[in-house]
């Protein structure tokens, strides 16, 4: 009897530390995300889901489309960095980095 409690309390420590694990993977794959301009709810499914895997397909993900075509040409009189109108006509404005328009989702200007 005594080794049946001893067993099932050492089972349940290690459904703790799998369930630790699978939240950790899913925190990891959500700060991924994050830093590919992607949704960190998207990163934390991913890895909820699919653990050590998950976090491998967020990290093979690319980054999300801009939207931009490319050769988009740059703001009128432009040479400089900084947020401009977005070419796209969005209404929001988007980050010239003095050679090209960047990656970043264009940021919304009511604000």
């Amino acid at each position: 009897m005594w080794r049946l409690a001893r067993f099932q309390k050492g089972r349940r420590l290690n459904l703790e530390t799998v369930v630790l694990l699978w939240l950790f993977c899913a925190a990891i794959a959500a700060a991924i995300a994050h830093t590919k301009n992607r949704d960190v709810g998207e990163g934390f499914l991913w890895g909820a889901l699919l653990g050590v895997i998950g976090v491998i397909v967020v990290l093979c993900l690319p980054p999300p489309k801009t939207g931009l075509p490319p050769g988009t040409p740059p703001p009128p009189g432009a040479a400089k960095r900084g947020w401009y109108p977005d070419p796209t006509g969005t209404g929001q404005q988007r980050y010239w980095t003095g050679k090209k328009w960047s990656d970043l989702p264009p940021r919304d200007v009511s604000a």
